[in-house]
């Protein structure tokens, strides 16, 4: 995952970093939620790009012949799906 920013006082100038989806996974493992918490991370879209079990955060596309981000309405975890109607 890629993430940026504009620096608001240089025009034109943009600071970004690169971080992969395995260390949002383990910053999910690091997180307490509880006895009946879980602890998932959304981007903007929707898609689940961290969960504390990420075989949950990607799957196989069959007619792209690719793996691709899972969305929460696709989860079966009903504190998952309310937490992306927040």
């Amino acid at each position: 995952m890629t993430i940026s920013a504009t620096i608001h006082n240089f025009p034109g100038a943009t600071v970004g970093i690169d971080l992969p989806l395995t260390s949002l996974s383990h910053l999910a493992n690091e997180v307490a939620p509880g006895e009946n918490g879980v602890v998932a991370i959304y981007d903007i879209d929707g898609d689940m790009i961290a969960h504390t079990d990420h075989n949950k955060i990607v799957e196989y596309h069959d007619k792209y012949d690719a793996l691709r981000l899972v969305s929460a309405d696709r989860i079966k975890d009903s504190r998952l799906r309310a937490a992306k109607a927040i």
